[in-house]
């Protein structure tokens, strides 16, 4: 499981590295800027769509030991 979510981590930061260098390669620091805007205003709004409430409790696993 922590495989996947640092697998992803670092393809979300790969993906970013290369879209603001392209952004501002091509089109100038302006734009660079307001990609960036809008992309943290779309990571906002779809934050409220996930659920609300307690966080859930989540049990240790017989697999690792560790986390006991």
């Amino acid at each position: 499981m922590h495989g996947f979510y640092y697998m992803a981590n670092a393809g979300a930061c790969l993906t970013g590295t290369v879209l603001s260098g392209a952004t501002y390669q091509y089109q100038g620091l302006e734009i660079c800027l307001a990609t960036s805007a809008a992309l943290v205003a779309g990571a906002a709004l779809l934050s409220l769509a996930l659920p609300r409430g307690e966080r859930a409790v989540v049990q240790p696993s017989a697999a690792n030991p560790a986390e006991a």
